[in-house]
């Protein structure tokens, strides 16, 4: 009985399709992020993107300055 089971299973794999990321056009990348205030690379973020697209840094606060302005608004 075991390998009729299998056979059954074997069967609805057959009718699945399987997607390669070669066949996507998009890669993973790591993008920086980049404090404006202190100008340093606080952390690498990963993003989905076209392969033929180039890609920059992103902008956001790093904690330590983040830290200094909710402090200074106080």
């Amino acid at each position: 009985m075991p390998a009729q089971n299998h056979k059954e299973e074997s069967k609805d794999d057959s009718n699945t399709q399987k997607i390669s990321r070669a066949g996507l056009k998009s890669e993973i990348k790591l993008i920086p992020i980049v404090c404006p205030w202190c100008k340093t690379i606080f952390r690498l973020s990963k993003w989905e993107i076209g392969q033929d697209k180039k890609i920059g840094v992103s902008h956001g606060l790093c904690p330590k300055c983040a830290e200094k302005i909710m402090s200074q608004q106080r």
